[in-house]
């Protein structure tokens, strides 16, 4: 067991407390063309040092924020921040409930049951609520690319062992958000940030025209308990 932790604190340490500003920046703007309304209480799955949180206080001034992370990150109570230290391996503690808008960036990758931290999420997911999760795109040309080459996809490769273990198409993570039947409205946004391969430069700058699901090193899933009014069927990607 003490292994398992220290495999598991390696892990985190290895991310610094940081994820990409391109990711953080995607989530902000994708929030801001959703205008949610009436959000008091957001949660911060793997918020690390709280970058995304404290720009969250620009857009929800009123609500109360909380963060979690397996590393101890309780500074961020400076900040005005409820922090949490918890290995999202486990059953989420039943005092964290009631969550308007729930935020987990680049996470589920990290975790041995992305099946069983969905399910946690949605328990502290209020009724109307909103979901985001983020996570590299085992699909784009720089991962398949990767693939064929040397056998494992971008991101999941021996440097980035033992932070990430599980990848996700968006068809998996899509199935898995509606195979729990509290999902009523899923949307997804891929992001501009996709690598050319054997390059540090990325698609979009080159090519502005070159978007979308071979063009992005991560996406995001939108995923709300409650029916738009001008959504119509769900639709699951594949």
């Amino acid at each position: 067991m003490n292994e398992l932790k220290q495999f598991r604190k390696n892990a985190s340490l290895k991310s610094i407390g940081k994820s990409s500003d391109l990711i953080l920046q995607a989530i902000l703007n994708e929030l801001k063309i959703l205008d949610l309304q009436n959000i008091h209480s957001i949660l911060d799955i793997g918020c690390g040092t709280g970058d995304l949180l404290k720009s969250l206080k620009t857009i929800y001034p009123y609500a109360k924020l909380s963060g979690v992370d397996y590393t101890d990150f309780s500074n961020l109570g400076n900040d005005g921040i409820n922090f949490y230290q918890h290995d999202c391996n486990q059953n989420f503690p039943t005092s964290l409930t009631n969550y308007d808008l729930i935020i987990s960036s680049e996470v589920i990758e990290h975790l041995e049951n992305g099946r069983h931290f969905i399910r946690e999420i949605l328990k502290m997911l209020n009724w109307n609520g909103t979901l985001i999760l983020s996570t590299p795109n085992p699909e784009s040309i720089t991962s398949i690319l990767s693939y064929i080459c040397r056998g494992y996809h971008s991101a999941f490769g021996p440097n980035d062992y033992p932070a990430h273990i599980n990848s996700y198409t968006l068809f998996e993570l899509s199935n898995i958000l509606m195979e729990t039947k509290k999902i009523q409205n899923l949307s997804h946004k891929y992001i501009r940030n996709g690598r050319i391969p054997h390059s540090k430069r990325l698609w979009n700058d080159l090519f502005p025209c070159f978007n979308g699901k071979r063009f992005s090193d991560n996406y995001i899933v939108i995923a709300q308990n409650f029916l738009p009014i001008t959504s119509s069927k769900t639709h699951i990607p594949r």
